[in-house]
């Protein structure tokens, strides 16, 4: 990075408390704190582990939390050209799990990360139970920014020599996708480009958003593998998500009848673990807490 793109300290001291692996022959940072049932903590683009630092102590005290970021985000491995699909990224995620003796862990995934979870069900993985928040699950119904537009356009190798720049419209851009009542602080919005631009990371932009094409195109595969998954099953929403909204709740509510349903408070957008985490963990230890009833009434039989 930069001179003038230094790593905020708090940033740096996420960083100092992670580990790098290799999987699949790609380097992978990775956080890994807690005890109790192992949580596969996936994030955001472009937030990435971080993006869920404000729920962090409360699932580590309760849980064995595993949180990667994945290749092409926050301090792990970057590059343009590189594979970021689905596919990959599913392999990534596999590797870690065998890794790790993790066969069967629990899911809580944000926003695109819910799509490589999809990917993994459709691959066969098993979950636990399975929450996503803000999720983009249905492609029919989920939107694109303009930036996404243009990156997934033929100009997106080359806008990516530039973008995001300025920082000024980078933050203009990001803030649009938070709720009105929860915008981001200056603090936060210089984190997410820092974790954008680490290692180069504007480079691989376009390519990294390559799953939004790819999520389309086997919307009803990946549909599927969550209609057929048998764990309990969890969407964190918000009406106010400018990427999905009332529409991805309609969807759910369609597609999944039977599974569970938690709604944010109003004005939240897309990034919840930042805007409202004191809601997002709520709403995330009471299906845990439903998942460990059922559980426990389920041996007693």
């Amino acid at each position: 990075m930069a001179a003038e793109e230094v790593l905020p300290s708090h940033l740096v001291d996420w960083q100092s408390r992670g580990q790098y692996l290799i999987l699949e022959g790609r380097r992978v940072f990775l956080r890994e704190a807690g005890s109790g049932p192992p949580l596969l903590l996936l994030h955001a683009y472009p937030t990435a582990s971080w993006g869920f630092h404000r729920v962090w102590s409360a699932l580590v005290d309760r849980y064995r939390v595993v949180a990667p970021d994945l290749p092409g985000s926050g301090f792990s491995e970057k590059g343009r050209g590189q594979d970021y699909g689905l596919s990959a990224m599913a392999k990534v995620l596999e590797a870690l799990l065998r890794e790790r003796d993790l066969a069967c862990p629990h899911l809580l995934a944000h926003g695109y990360a819910s799509t490589i979870a999809q990917e993994m069900m459709a691959r066969g993985q098993v979950f636990a139970s399975a929450c996503f928040i803000t999720a983009g699950l249905f492609p029919r119904v989920a939107h694109r920014t303009v930036m996404q537009r243009l990156m997934l356009s033929p100009l997106g190798p080359l806008l990516a020599n530039f973008a995001p720049n300025p920082f000024r419209q980078f933050s203009r851009r990001l803030s649009a996708t938070f709720g009105p009542a929860s915008q981001p602080s200056p603090e936060d919005l210089r984190a997410i480009w820092a974790l954008l631009r680490y290692n180069g990371g504007q480079q691989a932009v376009s390519d990294v958003l390559c799953y939004l094409t790819q999520r389309r195109r086997q919307s009803d595969r990946l549909v599927a593998a969550l209609q057929a998954c048998r764990a309990p099953l969890l969407l964190i929403a918000s009406p106010d998500d400018a990427l999905s909204g009332t529409e991805e709740i309609a969807a759910w509510q369609e597609a999944l009848p039977d599974a569970a349903l938690a709604i944010l408070p109003a004005g939240t957008g897309h990034y919840a673990p930042l805007e409202c985490p004191d809601a997002v963990l709520q709403a995330y230890l009471a299906f845990r807490g439903t998942v460990s009833a059922g559980s426990a009434l389920q041996g007693l039989r």
